[in-house]
């Protein structure tokens, strides 16, 4: 086992025991240089390692976790580790093992997000989020991702643990055109509302107060909102997005109504005596 301790030439000399002998001569190289580059590599993604020495060739001792081209790009193909080597001519060599890393889970959450409006994204483990266009749709570091403009943005996580990324392309989305119709109406009367967006489907957040019909958009005052003055939210939702406009709908109660009729119509007595 020769080792070399300093560059230049020695002769290894073996000697039987007649005194017969054979000399070779070992020429010890110049330290080849390490290797630089990440130490790690994300699964299905590439980086890139280098070496000062020109003229090497590299390899890679595991082609299916890892493989690397003649100009040092490795790509990840399975997740565990590989030694790379970059081999000079004369056979002197450096190695590097670096970690081939899992990516993160797949992104949870809905991929759609209303103008205006927000939608959260999580994921397993702890990450930052970004985003491609933040004039589109914002992210913050809870993955709330915010409706900012109509498009699409491309929404990054990546794991602070590995350094490794996954990304979720979001769609945003208009809202309904507003509601049209009388937000005030009395108890015995109906009310048509309608948007200038077809397709939506009508609701009330509380059907005891007022009723709509879910196509035609005629809200219906109940029994229980006869007493007093009653109000409750309108919604006009879009079933291919989920984007909804809503209004304030309010009904006035029979008493409220005949008080203020008969107010009117001493105004006008007073009015005329005068």
């Amino acid at each position: 086992i020769v080792n070399g301790v300093s560059v230049g030439t020695a002769n290894i000399t073996y000697t039987v025991p007649t005194g017969c002998f054979s000399v070779v001569q070992i020429t010890v190289n110049t330290a080849v240089p390490n290797i630089t580059g990440p130490a790690s590599v994300c699964l299905g993604e590439t980086a890139n390692l280098s070496h000062p020495v020109s003229g090497g060739t590299w390899v890679s001792s595991n082609l299916s976790t890892a493989t690397i081209t003649s100009t040092g790009v490795v790509s990840g193909l399975a997740v565990g580790t590989t030694t790379l080597s970059y081999r000079l001519e004369e056979g002197c060599y450096a190695t590097r093992t670096p970690t081939v890393s899992p990516l993160p889970n797949p992104l949870g959450g809905n991929a759609n997000v209303c103008i205006g409006s927000s939608s959260l994204l999580t994921n397993t483990v702890i990450g930052t989020w970004s985003s491609s266009h933040p004039s589109v749709a914002t992210v913050a570091g809870s993955g709330l991702v915010s409706g900012i403009s109509l498009g699409t943005s491309i929404i990054t996580f990546r794991s602070n643990a590995s350094g490794c990324r996954i990304t979720q392309q979001i769609t945003v989305n208009p809202l309904p055109a507003p509601i049209t119709g009388a937000l005030a109406f009395c108890p015995t009367n109906t009310v048509t509302l309608s948007s200038a967006t077809t397709g939506g489907v009508w609701s009330s957040f509380n059907p005891l107060v007022v009723s709509i019909d879910s196509t035609s958009g005629v809200a219906t005052a109940m029994a229980s909102s006869f007493t007093g003055i009653s109000v409750t939210t309108i919604r006009y939702t879009l079933p291919t997005t989920g984007c909804q406009r809503i209004a304030v709908l309010t009904v006035n109660p029979l008493l409220l109504v005949h008080q203020l009729l008969v107010m009117s119509i001493l105004m006008v007595v007073l009015l005329q005596e005068r």
